[in-house]
């Protein structure tokens, strides 16, 4: 069995493997770009739950209820997390701004982004999986790979994160 940061870390790297070498793949495989995308959201969405639950702000079984999209609803599972951190954000207290200004601004758009809106719903009711998207359900984040990086970076902090200072 593997653990939950495990998970995030796999979902991040599989995603960069998709990504050698330069690209070709994915620019090959258009079909593959949706379960690209659905690896980062994936490995993001485990990262938020390893930071509610380390933190003490919510249990697992608290992360699948109906409030979070059944688990699968990374905005609200960060909004909730930000709303017990407050003043501070998730993405701050992961991400440091002093060296992760980049992956703050792609972390902070994957989780919080209008834009992006269209494709977390689409990854909540597992669209991105299926392939099964219509027209404006998919968007990109400019530069895969300082988009993987910074999922991968917030995963890796999240690993070495320390949560003691969280409502314990």
């Amino acid at each position: 069995m593997y653990t939950l940061i495990e998970s995030a870390n796999a979902h991040a790297n599989s995603a960069k493997k998709l990504l050698e070498p330069n690209g070709q793949f994915l620019n090959s495989e258009k079909a593959a770009v949706p379960i690209f995308v659905n690896l980062l959201i994936q490995s993001l969405e485990i990262s938020l739950k390893v930071f509610a639950i380390e933190a003490k702000i919510f249990t697992s079984d608290e992360l699948r209820k109906r409030r979070f999209k059944n688990g699968h609803g990374i905005k609200e599972i960060a909004d909730a997390i930000n709303e017990k951190i407050a003043p501070s954000c998730v993405v701050d207290v992961v991400l440091p701004t002093k060296g992760f200004a980049i992956s703050n601004a792609v972390i902070r758009e994957m989780l919080f982004g209008k834009r992006f809106e269209p494709t977390r719903n689409s990854y909540c009711w597992r669209k991105l999986t299926y392939v099964e998207l219509g027209k404006g359900e998919l968007q990109i984040v400019d530069g895969a790979g300082q988009w993987v990086d910074s999922v991968q970076s917030f995963a890796q902090e999240i690993d070495s994160g320390d949560f003691s200072y969280k409502n314990g």
